[in-house]
């Protein structure tokens, strides 16, 4: 599953995929950031490599609560969420293989 919001999401609608997903992985971006263009493809294609662990794209810039209350001060950003509990955020500086290695120690 590969869920985009590319208008932003609530706070409401973010807890509500957090309580129903056991495992998540949150790819937060912006349009405007070239490194988030480059990286967004791959992460769907990941995300298929993945059928046992949730995936959305939230757009950062329609969603700025996340700044504050997550503490977002990089993009592109990966967000792991784990029973409702955020474990890792993963800066995403040239590639995926650092986000590949990790959803992969998850589920071993």
């Amino acid at each position: 599953m590969f869920l985009e919001f590319a208008n932003g999401i609530s706070t409401e609608e973010f807890a509500t995929i957090i309580s129903k997903n056991a495992l998540l992985c949150c790819y937060v971006h912006a349009d405007w950031c070239v490194l988030c263009q480059k990286t967004f493809s791959p992460m769907k294609r990941i995300s298929e490599e993945f059928s046992n662990i949730s995936f959305i794209s939230v757009n950062l810039t329609k969603s700025r609560w996340m700044n504050e209350k997550l503490g977002i001060h990089h993009i592109p950003l990966i967000l792991i969420i784990k029973d409702k509990i955020l474990i890792r955020k993963i800066k995403i500086e040239k590639d995926l293989v650092v986000l590949r290695e990790y959803l992969n120690s998850l589920i071993e």
